[in-house]
């Protein structure tokens, strides 16, 4: 798709955005350094990561799933 686009002289580009669900430890632990962007959208959701923020960058998002999922 991204190609088709692209040959028709039209770029993208393509933004992720990490967000944990509220509850999370490990949304915890980024709440805690400040590294959560202000405001839950959609409401109840969860919080979206700071990518800027330098504290947050050293807290690692990828837990070990517990073994039963």
């Amino acid at each position: 798709m991204v190609q088709a686009v692209h040959d028709m002289h039209v770029h993208t580009i393509i933004s992720v955005w990490l967000r944990f669900d509220l509850g999370t430890d490990t949304l915890a632990e980024l709440d805690k350094a400040g590294a959560v962007l202000p405001g839950v959208y959609p409401h109840g959701w969860g919080r979206w990561y700071d990518a800027w923020n330098v504290k947050g960058r050293g807290i690692s998002p990828a837990r070990p799933m517990a073994p039963d999922m």
